[in-house]
């Protein structure tokens, strides 16, 4: 697990809290201490489980974050609000065209096209692997590979890409082929159930 700091007493978790993305929370000073005062967690696709949330160490980060006062000065720079503009879910900007605007536009008109996400990096030692699979040798769909499938699945999530088409890139198959194998995998309880729109891409 590695915490890095930011702007406004914004910090960036990076593994080891067992939730499938990266954690953002942020400190400020109440009563003489370093409080979590908000907090964003990505599942990056994928569910947060109730039993991570449950055993989130928010004392923890606290006490982590309180280390790392080395760096106090970021901690009083003028960092991201996310409050604020969580504050506008839903709500209309106007004729404002701008990338923030353009998001919570999104959320009614399905015509406007919001901001591509950015492609992270990744320190070195926390580097993701490219998707791999190999094909069984006899062809079938046996419950070890339907594994390595919602294993190679879960990691082209937490890449950012289109799971079906990274799949059968890695194993030179049609994305139909990994469709079916996901469909599969799903009927036997190998892997989590399908989003509401029941569609992987």
């Amino acid at each position: 697990m590695k915490l890095h700091q930011g702007n406004g007493g914004w910090y960036r978790v990076d593994g080891g809290l067992g939730l499938p993305g990266r954690v953002y929370f942020r400190v400020q000073e109440v009563e003489g201490h370093l409080r979590m005062t908000e907090l964003y967690l990505d599942g990056r696709g994928t569910p947060l489980s109730a039993r991570a949330l449950r055993e989130f160490p928010v004392q923890g980060l606290e006490h982590w974050a309180a280390s790392m006062r080395e760096r106090v000065d970021l901690l009083h720079a003028i960092g991201p609000d996310l409050s604020r503009l969580a504050a506008y879910f839903s709500a209309s900007f106007g004729k404002a065209q701008h990338w923030v605007a353009d998001s919570f536009r999104a959320q009614y008109d399905p015509g406007v096209r919001q901001a591509r996400m950015p492609r992270e990096t990744f320190d070195e030692e926390s580097d993701l692997p490219e998707v791999a699979i190999e094909l069984p040798a006899d062809g079938r769909l046996s419950d070890q590979f339907l594994s390595e499938v919602a294993r190679a699945y879960e990691l082209a999530v937490k890449r950012r890409e289109a799971p079906a088409k990274a799949i059968a890139r890695a194993a030179d198959v049609s994305p139909r082929t990994v469709h079916r194998w996901v469909y599969t995998a799903r009927k036997r309880g190998l892997m989590e159930p399908a989003t509401s729109r029941g569609r992987i891409h």
